[in-house]
C-alpha cells in the first residue's frame, strides 16, 4: 500500500472496550462497603454516566418529592439506588443489582461520592475512546 494513501486514512481508531467484550472480558471496578458488601459494575457499559448522576441527585436531594429509590439502567444491568439518613446522622447510599440482590453495597457518604466521580470519569474516558 501507498505511504500516501497510509497517511491520507489517518491513525487506525481501537476501541478498547469492544475489543475487550470480543475476548470476554470487560473493564470494571468491585466497590466493597467493608460490611460484606461488594458490587462490580462494567466501566465501559453504556449508560454508566446516567449511575454517576442518579448518586449525585439522590445524595443532594435533587429528586421528585417523596422519592426515596432510583432505577437505573446500564447496560444490561439494572441498579437500584436509595439515600438513607439515620437517626443518629448517619447518612447512607444503598446500590444495589436488581436480579441479584447479593451483590449490593451500603456507603457512607463520603465514599459514595468518590464511587460516583469515578463512574463519572470512566464514562468521560469512554466518551473519548
Amino acid at each position: 500500500m501507498d505511504e500516501a494513501v497510509i497517511a491520507a486514512a489517518g491513525p487506525a481508531h481501537v476501541d478498547f472496550a469492544e475489543e475487550l467484550r470480543a475476548h470476554g472480558l470487560q473493564r470494571g471496578m468491585t466497590i466493597a462497603d467493608g460490611r460484606g458488601g461488594a458490587l462490580w459494575l462494567d466501566l465501559a457499559s453504556p449508560g454508566i454516566s446516567r449511575l454517576a448522576e442518579a448518586l449525585l441527585r439522590l445524595m443532594s436531594g435533587q429528586v421528585p418529592p417523596g422519592a426515596t429509590v432510583l432505577k437505573v439502567t446500564v447496560g444490561a444491568e439494572v441498579y437500584l439506588a436509595s439515600w438513607r439518613e439515620g437517626g443518629d446522622g448517619e447518612e447512607t447510599l444503598q446500590l444495589a443489582k436488581l436480579f441479584d440482590p447479593g451483590e449490593r453495597v451500603a456507603l457512607s457518604r463520603t465514599t459514595a461520592e468518590t464511587v460516583a466521580s469515578l463512574l463519572a470519569l470512566a464514562a468521560r474516558q469512554a466518551a473519548l475512546s
